[in-house]
């Protein structure tokens, strides 16, 4: 092999390690971040992600897997139920999620010395990047939940215990700026999004109190933000994953107060739960998604599908996971409608 050769061969492994590569995702499926390979039960160690698709119906569609070893591993632990929540982001163009820099079988992916991994999935292409990482700076040594971005470029992610950080930047390894400063407000921060220009984020914590709040005010890049409660909203629950279906109707995933499927509705400006739908079983982790017509839920049991307009109706489940293996976040992928909302949004606000 020639010295020419050899360094092209070199970049196409180099390209190869940071990016996976697989179909552009259909607008209107649902998309479920699987964790294990099956091959043995997942535990507190690292173990393969792979990002499933799915038609409404339940129909396997493209399994596109994270790197598993290297530089660029996105790696997570198996008996995390908060962690791997999966949202899109707020142009339509990117599926996001959270993990760890650790080859499959590291023991302990969580502790203080590991990178954190943001994983940021093309919805155009099936490519899935994982270079942009969160390094070791701010001494994280739990989780890593959820991952928002407005753009694909630029990041939010909600952590166990050092709060809520911006990382500012996309493919590159970087400390990130805790906006959310955990040791002076409340850890446990768990799931996060973007909805019509605004940072929310749920948490597991009893101070300021379990459930869904606005983070500072529209996008906050900057520290010392605080949290404002949904007025309403309960406390001592233990919410998972949530979503919106307006800016007056979101749904949430509880295993501890009412625990199901639970629909809330602004009217006043107070929630009300107006209802809860519980699939069976006893649940330790809920993934929820909204569609044009459907909800999605997720337990450690499979997916089911219920309509909007029925939510207390949850039918059969459409997806069982593998065996040893678990299901976290879902997400529905978006089509052109979440992007002409996002531009929308943009032009009244002078973004």
């Amino acid at each position: 092999m020639t010295l020419k050769s050899k360094f092209a061969f070199s970049a196409i492994l180099a390209l190869a390690a940071c990016s996976v590569s697989a179909a552009a995702l259909t607008p209107g499926n649902l998309v479920a971040i699987r964790v294990g390979d099956g091959a043995a039960a997942v535990s507190g160690a690292a173990a393969a992600v792979f990002v499933e698709e799915y038609t409404p119906a339940g129909a396997p569609v493209q399994t596109i897997a994270a790197p598993t070893s290297g530089v660029n591993a996105c790696t997570m632990v198996g008996n995390g139920s908060v962690h791997g929540m999966l949202h899109t982001s707020s142009d339509g163009n990117h599926l996001l999620f959270g993990g760890y820099v650790a080859d499959v079988g590291v023991a302990a992916p969580k502790a203080a010395t590991v990178v954190r991994s943001i994983a940021r999935l093309a919805v155009g292409t099936g490519v899935l990047d994982t270079t942009t990482h969160m390094d070791t700076t701010l001494g994280s040594a739990n989780d890593i939940r959820a991952v928002a971005s407005d753009n694909g470029t630029r990041f939010w992610a909600s952590t166990a215990d050092v709060g809520i950080v911006y990382l500012s930047s996309f493919g590159t390894t970087q400390a990130g700026l805790k906006i959310l400063d955990a040791p002076t407000t409340t850890p446990n921060m768990r799931d996060m999004t973007i909805f019509s220009g605004q940072l929310y984020v749920n948490t597991g914590s009893a101070n300021p109190g379990t459930f869904i709040f606005k983070v500072g005010t529209g996008l906050p890049t900057t520290a010392g933000q605080v949290l404002t409660a949904f007025p309403g909203m309960s406390t001592g629950a233990s919410p998972y994953q949530f979503a919106f279906d307006t800016v007056n109707r979101v749904f949430v995933g509880d295993i501890l107060l009412n625990p199901g499927l639970q629909e809330w509705t602004q009217s006043g400006g107070t929630w009300t739960r107006v209802s809860t739908n519980n699939p069976g079983g006893t649940l330790t982790s809920m993934g929820v998604a909204v569609g044009a017509t459907d909800v999605y839920v997720g337990t450690q049991g499979g997916i089911w599908k219920t309509s909007k307009a029925a939510p207390a109706a949850l039918g059969a489940a459409i997806v069982t996971p593998p065996t040893n293996t678990v299901f976290r976040g879902l997400a529905v992928v978006p089509g052109p409608a979440a992007v002409n909302e996002w531009a929308e949004y943009d032009s009244k606000s002078g973004m």
